[in-house]
């Protein structure tokens, strides 16, 4: 399923790794452009449902994985150069691992450590 076409540029951003439908082990590569897209692909080259995500404008710095404040659902937060912030809701719950490589460094100490190992505090408690 690679090499996948991207549209236009890509220099100023970096390409995550993020479990963005909430089934454990389907990871997705997303990635952004300067074409007012950002797209999400699976292991074998199929995209993410609901994707391309379109911003109209230029992506700049990437997207980010994770919660946000008390959502029951992680999201998808990007920025574009003309100043728009985008956050989609996923269907991910709050409490999931937010995948192998959820934003740009890896992890919020910037550690680029792809051990693993989860942000301690960083996961909820799922009901079952």
């Amino acid at each position: 399923g690679f090499p996948q076409v991207m549209d236009s540029l890509q220099f100023f951003d970096q390409p995550l790794l993020a479990d963005l439908m909430g089934s454990e082990g389907h990871t997705y590569a997303v990635e952004a452009s300067s074409d007012s897209d950002l797209r999400a692909f699976d292991g074998t080259g199929n995209e993410a449902p609901g994707f391309p995500k379109l911003t109209g404008g230029w992506v700049t710095g990437g997207a980010v994985f994770g919660t946000l404040g008390s959502m029951s659902r992680q999201v998808l937060v990007t920025g574009t150069r003309e100043g728009e912030l985008f956050i989609w809701s996923t269907s991910s719950k709050a409490c999931h691992a937010r995948g192998a490589w959820p934003q740009v460094h890896q992890n919020l100490w910037n550690t680029d450590d792809y051990s693993g190992q989860p942000l301690p505090g960083a996961a909820g408690s799922c009901e079952k």
